[in-house]
């Protein structure tokens, strides 16, 4: 999914811990196990669909079905109608939370800073005064 927000904006495994996943992998396998890990990343749990998985892999159908998917398919626990990855999805899980800590504190400050007044507030101004929020108007002479 191109240009909507990721899940995960970065590559969720150490290059170390990545060379370890990929040992036994051949160079086609390498690349295609990146790229599903990145739509991971990206959206989510993988669909269990063959023909969505070598589109997303990039190699044809009958390639993914009898080389690429019998080796991919052990790094992944199939959960429903969907490949899962606990690793991923709990760095995902705590990326969210992280994100969403930051954006309670950036909440906060602005609170602080700024009041209730804001762009959620419709000034209706009377006398110098937002009848809505109470923000008063400094004049400059």
């Amino acid at each position: 999914m191109r240009g909507s927000k990721s899940l995960h904006p970065a590559f969720p495994f150490l290059n170390s811990v990545w060379e370890d996943i990929v040992y036994d992998l051949g160079d086609r396998e390498i690349v295609a196990l990146w790229r599903l890990v990145r739509w991971y990343c990206d959206s989510g749990p993988l669909p269990n669909d063959d023909q969505m998985l070598a589109q997303v892999a990039r190699v044809d159908k009958r390639t993914w079905v009898r080389a690429v998917r019998p080796k991919l398919a052990i790094k992944f626990s199939s959960i429903g109608s969907h490949w899962h990855w606990a690793e991923i999805d709990t760095k995902i899980a705590d990326y969210q939370k992280k994100i969403g800590d930051k954006r309670k504190g950036a909440a906060s400050t602005n609170m602080k800073r700024w009041g209730n007044s804001g762009l959620r507030c419709k000034h209706r101004w009377q006398d110098g005064v937002c009848l809505n929020c109470g923000r008063t108007l400094r004049l400059i002479r």
